[in-house]
């Protein structure tokens, strides 16, 4: 099989190395989709259209082989929107770290970005917008270490999170607008309907995921899916937090992916 890897936000390719040799060492071919938190408008677009070039490329470099899309986190959205334009090249979407979010709610978001985007200017760090999504998520870990705990329980990922340079970086008022508007665009049922219905869903996260509420906002989100006639949707949750492919289970988590992939 073909894995072709969307990181989250403020992150990077180089994070998922480990994940990589241990699919690669099982005999699956990789492929990792980079971007960067300073979209300018229509920056969502271009990220999904630099996935399909991609999945295309992949394919032809391996044409015998199915392709498997796993998104992480903002990663997991990207691909979802991705499967309702190009379902037809998957064989399955893997969703790690993933939520459901409200679209009136993400809609809301939205116009605050683009008031603040106005004022401040679209191409300046966020920082308000930054604390009001992240701060919320390190709650449950009180009393924190640091600003990241939520991230994942090995202190020693954490830090060298913190300490890496390409991780971690304050997004642009023009990165969320094109997030909040495109969240308030996945998680509409009519959205969600363009996905094939013969299209397997692993929905995987951590059970002390704080983004998605320990695995609640996924059982919303597999119930949306359902009501739209979408029922190969699982939910699979295993200790952890919201990293979970950076836990000490993550080879646990592969291996299962991979012994499901097969007999779908």
């Amino acid at each position: 099989m073909i894995f072709v890897i969307v990181h989250g936000m403020m992150e990077h390719c180089g994070r998922y190395d480990h994940v990589r040799s241990y699919l690669e060492s099982q005999g699956h071919a990789t492929y990792c989709v980079s971007y960067s938190c300073h979209f300018e408008r229509g920056g969502w677009d271009q990220l999904i259209e630099n996935l399909h070039q991609v999945i295309v490329s992949a394919m032809q470099e391996h044409p015998s082989q199915k392709v498997v899309l796993l998104g992480h986190s903002m990663g997991s959205y990207v691909s979802q929107l991705y499967a309702t334009l190009y379902g037809e090249n998957l064989h399955a979407l893997v969703l790690t770290g993933t939520s459901y979010e409200s679209p009136l709610l993400m809609a809301f978001a939205n116009g605050l970005a683009r008031l603040m985007g106005v004022a401040f200017g679209f191409k300046t760090g966020a920082q308000l917008i930054h604390h009001m999504v992240f701060d919320g998520l390190n709650k449950a870990f009180k009393p924190n270490r640091t600003d990241y705990d939520w991230l994942c329980s090995d202190p020693k990922i954490v830090d060298a999170y913190m300490s890496d340079p390409l991780c971690g970086q304050v997004c642009t008022f023009g990165f969320y607008r094109e997030l909040f508007s495109n969240l308030a665009l996945l998680f509409r049922l009519k959205t969600l309907a363009r996905l094939p219905k013969s299209l397997p869903i692993f929905m995987i996260s951590g059970a002390e995921d704080s983004l998605s509420h320990n695995g609640k906002r996924l059982a919303i989100l597999k119930k949306l899916y359902e009501r739209v006639g979408h029922d190969l949707v699982s939910v699979r949750l295993y200790p952890g937090r919201h990293e979970i492919l950076n836990e000490p289970v993550y080879k646990t988590v592969l291996t299962d992916v991979l012994k499901r992939l097969a007999d779908a």
